[in-house]
């Protein structure tokens, strides 16, 4: 029977390889954070009708995947290309954000986080994404050589998952809220 589990970790250290790096190291803390976006992306996954959204939802889960890994390659260069995520990752996702700005609008005031189920959970992934970028910026001050692109490319997902929600809502006839101050 096959073992999920290695036990190496116990100590609180992690292992690529023959590298290691602490548990609570900024390198780990903000792979542990794209993880977790990634996951969150997938359960905002399960609420989505809209096929086309859910088909870019999942290739940006692909390129969380592929941004965990370069940064797993900062530990242990042997097993992981560097700069995988390039200008074309992040133009693309540019033109996602065109496509859907497009369809919802230009704001006037700021608007709650809220409004139909899958665009409540978008608005949640958007504030992780953010945190993701606080970690990522930490990290690529301590690693010099870490890609820049993934910063520009985590700062311009966080748009992507807000204007996918006011697009929910919109498509929903959900009339967004104004905080009141």
């Amino acid at each position: 029977m096959p073992k999920y589990y290695t036990a190496k970790g116990d100590d609180g250290l992690s292992y690529m390889g023959c590298a290691i790096a602490s548990k609570d190291s900024a390198l780990i803390i903000g792979i542990g954070d794209v993880d977790e976006l990634n996951s969150l992306i997938g359960l905002v996954i399960v609420d989505i009708a809209d096929e086309l959204m859910k088909n870019r939802l999942i290739s940006v889960q692909n390129k969380l995947f592929v941004i965990g890994a370069e940064l797993g390659g900062i530990i242990n260069p042997v097993y992981t290309p560097k700069n995988i995520i390039t200008n074309k990752e992040l133009t693309d996702l540019e033109l996602i954000i065109d496509d859907y700005s497009n369809k919802v609008g230009m704001l006037k005031k700021f608007v709650l986080p809220g409004g139909v189920d899958g665009a409540a959970k978008l608005q949640y992934a958007r504030a992780v994404s953010r945190r993701v970028e606080r970690s990522i910026v930490k990290i690529s001050k301590e690693h010099s050589d870490m890609n820049k692109i993934i910063l520009k490319y985590l700062n311009r997902l966080s748009t992507l998952l807000f204007v996918m929600a006011l697009y929910l809502n919109k498509k929903e006839n959900y009339e967004e809220i104004n905080p009141s101050y």
